[in-house]
């Protein structure tokens, strides 16, 4: 029997939220980025950003979950195809783990730019 329309989507969303767990309970880096997200995103709000900043401020950190998600997903499917070192799965690992690493300077750089001038402003 085929599943109705919308039991398709409630077996969607959970895969989704399984991926999202699982990023969460085995990927160190993930984790750590959550958290400097969710440090971030109350700062953001105890400086008194604007509406737009905030917004900036979310969009930054969803990138660089959305980047060290896709990296894991990488890994996982490098993993698939080989588990002895090859230089094309060095390569392929590498240059996904250089995609969260360009996010997060590109999060920094936007940092920066926002809360420099709001620190600057009360620190003497």
């Amino acid at each position: 029997m085929v599943p109705k329309n919308n039991e398709n989507h409630q077996i969607s969303f959970k895969n989704a939220f399984d991926g999202l767990c699982y990023s969460l309970r085995t990927q160190p880096n993930f984790r750590l980025m959550v958290i400097i997200g969710v440090i971030v995103l109350l700062a953001s709000f105890l400086l008194g950003l604007s509406r737009i900043e905030i917004t900036i401020i979310i969009a930054a950190i969803f990138i660089v979950i959305l980047t060290e998600m896709i990296n894991t997903t990488i890994e996982s499917i490098t993993n698939l195809v080989t588990h002895e070192w090859r230089k094309d799965a060095k390569v392929t690992k590498d240059v996904a783990s250089g995609m969260v690493l360009v996010a997060v300077c590109g999060s920094i750089i936007v940092g920066v730019l926002i809360f420099g001038p709001k620190l600057m402003a009360i620190i003497p």
